[in-house]
């Protein structure tokens, strides 16, 4: 089953590449190099994505809520009891 249309994923990618650039030009701001750790770049990312993904699941009509909390589901899919 998918549960995301192509559209929508596009419209999510470009609201987080919009949002890592805006990070980057507050790393900038002060003189640091957001994307020169990978790892701390990518923690920063992770939430984003969850949460921008479970706001495109919402407006397409699912019950979906975003955790991220240890041993929860990053998103989870209440209509229909699945976790991504």
């Amino acid at each position: 089953m998918s549960y995301l249309t192509r559209e929508g994923t596009a419209s999510t990618l470009r609201r987080l590449v919009e949002f890592e650039s805006a990070l980057k030009q507050t790393f900038e701001d002060y003189n640091l190099d957001f994307r020169e750790n990978s790892g701390r770049r990518n923690v920063l990312m992770s939430q984003a994505q969850e949460v921008f993904f479970t706001d495109l699941l919402c407006e397409m009509g699912y019950n979906a809520v975003c955790n991220g909390r240890t041993g929860e589901a990053d998103i989870y899919i209440e209509d229909t009891g699945r976790e991504l």
